[in-house]
């Protein structure tokens, strides 16, 4: 599942990187004369913002998801050390 997901994010991230190259290159057009019209490119870099967007939130998630795992060991790691902390005072009276 994990390589799936790599190579969804592959897909994207070489598909975006191929708009934003002809994004470009539409904006050179419309500089020195003659292309789409602005409204279009406007559409078009919208369209690129929501892409980028949703890479990123991807990647926000799975960092959450880490952290959460790491959350949960802590939580573990400070109860033991509470119980530990406990029986020690204890076993000194």
């Amino acid at each position: 599942m994990n390589k799936k997901k790599e190579f969804i994010d592959w897909v994207i991230t070489i598909s975006l990187a191929v708009l934003a190259l002809f994004i470009t290159y539409q904006v050179l057009r419309i500089v020195f004369g003659g292309s789409w019209s602005s409204e279009n490119v406007i559409m078009v870099l919208v369209g690129a913002n929501l892409g980028y967007s949703f890479i990123t939130s991807r990647d926000v998630k799975g960092v959450q998801h880490d952290f959460k795992n790491l959350q949960r060991s802590f939580n573990a790691l400070a109860s033991d050390f509470k119980k530990h902390i406990n029986d020690r005072k204890i076993h000194k009276l």
